[in-house]
C-alpha cells in the first residue's frame, strides 16, 4: 500500500504504533522519506521487539516483527539521519518538543 501523499508535500509525519501493521515497513519509510519537504522530520513511536512478539500471539491481525537496528538501517536506507530517544532518559520531553507542540513543561 502507498502513502496517499505528494512528493515533498509535508513538514511532519507522525507514526505512532503503526510500523509493524505494515506488509513493508522499509518501503513505507522510503515513501516517507519521498512525502517530507526538505528538512523535513519523522517522528516514529514504536514497541519494543520484546512487546512486539508479546503482541504477535494476541493481535489477530499479522504484525511485522523487527528490532530497532533493522528500523535503523531501513531509515538510513531511505535518506533519513535517525536520533534515537530512549523512554528512560531524563530529557526526552524536552527532546520531543523539536517534534511536537503544546507539552505542557
Amino acid at each position: 500500500m502507498d502513502l496517499p501523499l505528494r512528493p515533498g508535500s509535508v513538514d511532519t509525519i507522525i507514526s505512532v504504533a503503526s510500523l509493524f501493521y505494515m506488509n513493508n515497513v522499509p518501503h513505507a519509510i522510503r515513501q516517507a522519506y519521498a512525502a517530507l519537504k526538505p528538512g523535513g522530520r519523522i517522528l516514529i513511536v514504536t514497541y519494543s521487539a520484546l512487546t512486539m512478539i508479546g503482541l504477535s500471539k494476541v493481535e489477530p491481525t499479522p504484525i511485522s516483527l523487527f528490532s530497532m537496528t533493522h528500523l535503523e538501517q531501513w531509515l538510513r536506507s531511505a535518506g533519513f539521519a535517525p536520533q534515537f530517544i530512549w523512554p528512560e532518559l531524563p530529557d526526552a520531553r524536552d527532546s520531543l518538543r523539536k517534534f511536537l507542540y503544546n507539552i505542557p513543561g
